[in-house]
């Protein structure tokens, strides 16, 4: 991707300069809440791998420019200090009152459903994950999904939303058994669908609770979630130099931190230059609408950019929006992913920040990797706003 051929001092100190600036927003957004978890991954994995790439020439001026306009203008809509009221009296969950037996069914239930749609040919290579087996693998799982019709969004609820809330009982219950199953039950979800987000979504959720969570003081939740990630890229580097062990830098530095901000510049192009979808990938759309296009946009992107038709090129919720309508519509989801966030932390007033940060962590990611009716519907991020809406944590009378 070219990040040190073509460095630029002078562009360096500019995105530097936007960067410190951009601090600005977040004096008084330490405290955890669903809001500012979606503002710590935005910032780190959209926003500051933007000013790498572009120091580095690898994104253009331009490109940046805009890119830096439609951050401020979130970061400015963040920063009032809007609130909404909701109590939920009729209807309240209290996980502590989860009878273990119960937990057990949930988690065997869970395993039969893969076992009966994605058999038990269970392949250990996969466990490489960078291995062409990973992919071909991948492939089956898909032609396999595909006739599942709706029950399609069931699966991706149980693995971003279902899992996580029964890995983080396990944790705060200190149920060492019943946390290995869940472990082991991710393996076995991983081992039969090869999708890598499974096998690293458990040790997140476990690290976080370590290193964040553990001393129950969230008050500085972003200086936290800062320092860690910083270190995590620290130390993948140290690893990739010293042992030679590309996985952590291929797979997740490069994946997740790099490549979504590259994939947008790349939508950017494409819609400045091609016109827009007008919002005919939307449901019954296409009906007051025209769409020029004959495949979908992940595709286009990377037949066109990657030479590969069958790549699915998915960006963040900021490229899928521009490709509708251009910046308007940027400005528009913008909008309404505050209204969101809003309503996510309406539902998370005094409620326990850890399960929270298990529902949520997933969904929330997805953002930066997928539209953001792929992350309400497909990613569990509508299901996470129903739990924390029910789903209270108190101690036994």
């Amino acid at each position: 991707m070219g990040f040190y051929q073509n460095f630029s001092p002078t562009k360096y100190l500019l995105s530097f300069l936007a960067t410190i600036v951009s601090l600005f927003f977040f004096y008084n957004k330490l405290s955890f809440s669903p809001s500012n978890l979606v503002l710590c991954f935005l910032y780190f994995i959209l926003f500051l791998p933007s000013a790498t790439l572009f120091a580095s020439d690898t994104i253009t001026g331009e490109f940046y420019i805009r890119w830096l306009s439609i951050f401020f203008f979130i970061f400015f809509i963040f920063s009032f200090p809007l609130k909404l009221i909701f109590s939920n009296e009729n209807f309240k969950f209290n996980i502590n009152r989860i009878p273990i037996f119960l937990l057990y069914f949930v988690l065997l239930s869970i395993f039969v459903i893969y076992f009966f749609i994605f058999g038990s040919d269970i392949n250990f290579n996969l466990l490489s994950l960078a291995s062409d087996e990973v992919y071909a693998k991948r492939s089956d799982v898909t032609n396999t999904k595909q006739n599942l019709g709706i029950f399609n969004y069931v699966l991706s609820n149980i693995q971003t939303i279902i899992l996580p809330l029964l890995l983080a009982l396990a944790i705060i219950r200190k149920d060492i058994l019943f946390l290995l199953s869940v472990i082991l039950l991710y393996i076995f979800i991983f081992l039969v669908t090869s999708y890598k987000s499974i096998i690293f979504a458990p040790f997140l959720i476990i690290a976080s609770f370590l290193t964040i969570f553990n001393n129950k003081d969230d008050k500085k939740f972003a200086v936290n979630f800062a320092f860690y990630f910083l270190l995590f890229m620290v130390v993948s580097f140290v690893i990739d130099f010293f042992l030679d062990f590309k996985a952590l830098n291929f797979i997740l530095v490069r994946r997740i931190v790099f490549l979504p901000t590259l994939l947008s510049s790349f939508y950017f192009d494409f819609f400045q230059s091609s016109g827009f979808t007008n919002f005919t990938d939307l449901p019954l759309m296409n009906y007051f609408t025209h769409n020029s296009f004959d495949y979908k946009t992940p595709q286009m992107i990377g037949g066109y950019y990657f030479n590969r038709p069958d790549m699915n090129a998915n960006a963040n919720f900021i490229a899928d929006a521009y490709s509708k309508f251009g910046i308007l519509s940027v400005l528009l989801y913008s909008l309404i992913l505050r209204v969101i966030c809003l309503i996510m932390d309406c539902f998370s007033y005094e409620k326990s920040s850890f399960i929270l940060f298990a529902i949520f962590i997933i969904p929330i990611f997805s953002i930066t990797n997928s539209s953001l009716t792929a992350s309400l519907l497909t990613h569990g991020l509508f299901l996470s706003i129903l739990l924390s809406s029910i789903l209270i944590e108190e101690n036994y009378l």
